[in-house]
């Protein structure tokens, strides 16, 4: 992605690593990448957490991220994101509540963060995504009530 002089491939706008056996953390220099809207490393051994870099990543509109060994919480400024539309962190081994709220709400249209440890209550920002087609939170700790916006979602 970067050579020696460290000059990366600014054009670079997807990468697809799914079900290979890819360990060690997810390199932060994928948050050097301007134009990365798809980020596919699903299916690994990928451990740590996730790289506040990618926050920084203003196109990234899916984040693939499940089945792997990552820890941590989910940052709030990852989902802060304007142009994120498909979050999938499942199975892996996250920590901590759901961010508050996305970016962009109109544009959300999946997340999945089910098989972690996530505690808290669903936000209630969550109910009002119109465009949300699906969410998977199974087995986690959540707690409180699911807000009821959650299910006049007509995507749904």
């Amino acid at each position: 992605l970067c050579s020696r002089t460290r000059k990366c491939h600014r054009n670079l706008g997807m990468i697809s690593a799914s079900e290979n056996l890819f360990s060690g953390t997810i390199p932060s220099l994928f948050g050097a990448l301007p134009n990365l809207m798809y980020l596919w490393l699903d299916e690994n051994r990928f451990r740590g957490t996730i790289p506040s870099s990618l926050s920084g990543v203003p196109n990234l509109r899916a984040l693939v991220l499940h089945s792997n060994s990552l820890t941590g919480t989910v940052p709030p400024e990852l989902f802060a994101n304007k142009a994120l539309e498909a979050v999938a962190l499942g199975y892996n081994d996250f920590t901590g509540t759901l961010p508050p709220a996305f970016g962009n709400p109109s544009m959300v249209w999946a997340l999945s963060a089910e098989m972690n440890h996530l505690t808290g209550t669903i936000p209630s920002a969550y109910g009002n995504l119109p465009a949300m087609m699906g969410v998977s939170l199974h087995s986690n700790m959540l707690s409180g009530t699911i807000p009821p916006s959650l299910g006049n979602n007509p995507e749904m």
